[in-house]
């Protein structure tokens, strides 16, 4: 069973940008192994390439937003960061 904890804004940070790394690791392999200097993919990779920074920029500017909102409350529950299962894109990724 999943624990639904509190993550702090760095936390949830951190776990988004796991895609982000994992496709700059994917280009420099490419760029590594571009013998000729030209390097080519098809339109699906590009695709998935601008979706994974367009879901990124996304959930970090919407996680910043509710950071903003979080200082001005003095509610309890606007301070206790992001529970996971409650985050509107966290089926996304």
């Amino acid at each position: 069973m999943e624990q639904n904890r509190a993550m702090t804004f760095e936390d949830y940070v951190s776990r988004r940008i796991q895609p982000v790394k994992v496709l700059v690791s994917m280009l420099n392999k490419e760029l590594k192994l571009a013998k000729d200097g030209d390097i080519s993919f098809s339109r699906e990779e590009l695709e998935d390439v601008v979706s994974t920074i367009d879901i990124f920029i996304e959930e970090f500017a919407l996680a910043s937003k509710q950071k903003k909102v979080s200082r001005r409350s003095k509610s309890p529950e606007m301070n206790t960061a992001y529970p996971t299962e409650k985050h509107p894109l966290s089926q996304v990724a």
